[in-house]
Formats: structure tokens, C-alpha cells, sequence
């Protein structure tokens, strides 16, 4: 008898063992009790060469029906085109993979904590505490995905990006005896962030044609000028000056400040004033945008007049085109 009652003692010592038995079985019914969904993010157009950040916001949802308690850990993945060790998120161009956006994804609205690109946050992916939030053990939560596109990117050519990754959550299941981390099924379809950067050009603040103080205009005066042009990376863009505000026809002409005089003078492309710089066809200035300020020399000319024009201040206004 003595030995039978040993033989259950050791039965009941026993029981510590057979509760992780148990534990497969509540890991499988978890699995089977949460889903999670995908989100689609969709950022306004980009005014790259503003230099200027942008946000947006996604949403995505957890449910359970487990009847336990539940709480979780919740990455989100680096995403395509992405390497975890840089720490940093990118969107990718969708026509050359080359050409990436940073990207940011928040759990807070002020987007200063970034959203962990694992539950666990192992090494070689963002470091700091994973995300845990509760989530109810009978019903959904929804969560905010607070973006953000760097500032300072104005080198990135026109283009759809796209960051495509998942939410990555592990939920956290107690019972009386232990607690459990387990995956949730795999969202139905891949989550996305998508932003287009149209091509765009600007004239910045232009450095007059200055021909000085002349005499009885003898002889031709030179004198040179410039054009500022700030067009997105790889756009094509031509430059056109206009005939001026004081033209007599196709002729240049700056006006006496006062009196009905005028002195006829050119604008050219090329430092030998041979190719006059105009509207069209070949008088045009051609460039190709970089993303950053680009300067292009007016070359100006007074030829020799007579009879000498009225003494006094001339000028003229000239309007600068920019077609992309």
C-alpha cells in the first residue's frame, strides 16, 4: 500500500510538465480565434521641391473571440526595398527601384515614437520597447498607422512610390496557468502606402542685365545677367525670354525713364551673341532638373546707335518662361 500511495505523489509532482500539454492546445485555438487586416495608405501629391515633410494616416484592425485575456505586441514589417538594419523605411519607385523616399510609420499622432518593424524588436531591426496595446479578447480594435515622408528630398525624380510590408502582430493569451505568445493569421492582402510626385518647375529671383553708365553709344556695351530655374530631378525643361515690355515688334527696346526715347539692345544665349535667346525653336534654353537651383547666363547687348539716344535711366521688363 505504502508503495502505491508514493507512486501518486510523484503522479501529482508531475502535473507541472503535463501543463505544457495543455499550452500547444490553447496556442493552436489562439491562432484560430484572432485575424488581422491590411491597411492602405494614400499620401496627397508631393511638392518635392518644397523641401517640406507629409503626412497621412492608415487603419487597420485585430479580432478575437478567445475568452481569454489578450494583450499583444504589434510591428510593422520594413517593407519592400527596405533593409531593417538601416532603420529606415522606404517607398519605391514604381518604374525604377533605384529612386526611394524615406518613409515613417508612428503609433502616435505627434509621430515622434516610430512603430517597431518586429513585435520583439530583435537586433538588427528599430530599436526601443515593442508596441503593446490591449487588445479585447471578444471583438476588434482598430489601430492608427501615423506616416510621414521626410523632408528634404528634393533630389527624388516624378514618379509613383510605393511602400508595400504587413502589420506583424504577436497576441499574448493568460489563462490562470501561463501566458502565451502566438501569431495571428496572415492578413488577406499586403498593406500599402503609395505617393506620386509630379514634375514641376519654378523661376527663381533673376539677376538683372546691368549695362551700366554709357556714353553717346559709339560702340556696342555688353553686359550679362542670369536666369534661376528649379525643376524636379531628371525633368526636361526649356527657358524662354520674351521680347520685353518696350518691343517694337521682334526688337528689344528699353524705355527713357521720362521722355517717349528709346535704346534698341539683344539678349542672347551664347557669350559670342550669335544665337538670340527668344520663344521658340532653337532660341531656347534647354536644361535638365536636378532637384536643386540651376543658373543660366543672359548674355546682353546695346549695339551702337545714332543718332545718340535722349541722356538718362532706360529699362525693360522682360518675362521668363519655363516649359516642362
Amino acid at each position: 500500500m505504502g508503495v502505491v500511495r508514493e507512486r501518486c505523489r510523484r503522479s501529482v509532482r508531475m502535473l507541472g510538465p503535463a501543463l505544457v500539454v495543455s499550452a500547444s492546445l490553447v496556442h493552436g485555438e489562439a491562432e484560430a480565434g484572432c485575424s488581422i487586416g491590411s491597411f492602405a495608405m494614400v499620401f496627397s501629391s508631393l511638392d518635392i521641391l518644397s523641401g517640406s515633410s507629409l503626412d497621412s494616416t492608415g487603419t487597420f484592425s485585430v479580432s478575437c473571440s478567445l475568452g481569454l485575456n489578450t494583450s499583444s505586441n504589434i510591428g510593422i514589417s520594413c517593407g519592400a526595398g527596405t533593409s531593417c538594419t538601416s532603420n529606415q523605411r522606404h517607398m519605391v519607385n514604381t518604374t525604377n527601384s533605384a529612386h526611394k523616399l524615406r518613409v515613417e510609420f508612428y503609433t502616435n499622432s505627434g509621430r515622434t515614437n516610430v512603430w517597431p518593424a518586429s513585435p520583439a524588436t530583435p537586433a538588427g531591426s528599430y530599436t526601443g520597447s515593442p508596441y503593446a496595446p490591449t487588445i479585447p479578447t471578444n471583438g476588434t480594435k482598430n489601430f492608427t498607422v501615423y506616416g510621414r515622408i521626410a523632408a528634404n528630398q528634393q533630389t527624388a525624380p516624378p514618379g509613383t512610390y510605393v511602400w508595400t510590408g504587413n502589420p506583424d502582430p504577436k497576441l499574448l493569451y493568460c489563462t490562470d496557468l501561463l501566458c502565451l505568445f502566438t501569431a495571428t493569421d496572415t492578413p488577406p492582402s499586403a498593406s500599402t502606402a503609395t505617393v506620386t510626385i509630379p514634375a514641376f518647375c519654378s523661376v527663381g529671383t533673376s539677376s538683372s542685365v546691368a549695362f551700366g553708365t554709357a556714353g553717346v553709344l559709339s560702340s556696342a556695351v555688353d553686359a550679362t545677367g542670369t536666369v534661376r530655374v528649379t525643376c524636379t530631378n531628371t525633368t526636361s525643361y526649356s527657358v524662354g525670354l520674351d521680347t520685353g515690355s518696350n518691343a517694337s515688334g521682334s526688337t528689344r527696346r528699353m524705355k527713357h525713364a521720362s521722355a517717349t526715347s528709346y535704346v534698341v539692345y539683344e539678349l542672347y544665349l551664347d557669350s559670342t551673341r550669335s544665337t538670340v535667346w527668344s520663344t521658340s525653336g532653337g532660341n531656347l534654353k534647354s536644361g535638365t532638373g536636378t532637384g536643386t537651383q540651376q543658373s543660366h547666363t543672359v548674355y546682353g547687348r546695346v549695339p551702337s546707335q545714332s543718332p545718340a539716344p535722349t541722356p538718362g535711366s532706360y529699362a525693360d521688363t522682360v518675362a521668363v518662361t519655363v516649359t516642362y
